[in-house]
């Protein structure tokens, strides 16, 4: 037994360590690149985006959804948003977003979200809705 102990190969254990290391040092990477393609959603012929940005300082958004058919923007279109938070204080009733059509492509409108996690339903001319999940942070 001594004798195989020093016949050992150590050299393919240190690759394979360093293989499982430089892995995990990719794994966050590519899992962070995943998250950002979590705001867009397929619906039909409808490619849905949906953009949420700071309106200033506070709890106020704005909520845009872009909306693409065949790689072109859809100009006139009958988008809906029924929006609910669901941590901290869990609101059970979904409440209504109206949409104004924006200058540039893409539909709009400033809402009130305080910090917290949101669920969010996006219907384009009355396509079954795209479900959104995401978090607000202060």
């Amino acid at each position: 037994m001594k004798n195989y102990r020093k016949t050992i190969n150590r050299r393919p254990l240190s690759r394979a360590v360093l293989l499982i290391a430089f892995c995990a040092c990719l794994f966050p990477l590519a899992a962070r690149a995943r998250i950002l393609d979590k705001n867009t959603a397929r619906r039909g012929l409808y490619n849905i985006k949906l953009k949420i940005r700071p309106a200033g300082p506070g709890p106020d958004r704005h909520v845009v959804v872009v909306v693409r058919e065949d790689g072109r923007p859809v100009k006139h279109a009958d988008v809906g948003i029924l929006y609910r938070r669901l941590w901290p204080d869990a609101q059970r009733a979904w409440q209504i977003l109206p949409m104004e059509k924006l200058r540039a492509a893409g539909f709009g409108n400033t809402a009130r979200l305080a910090s917290g996690h949101y669920d969010m339903q996006v219907s384009v001319n009355g396509s079954s809705p795209a479900i959104f999940f995401f978090t607000l942070r202060g």
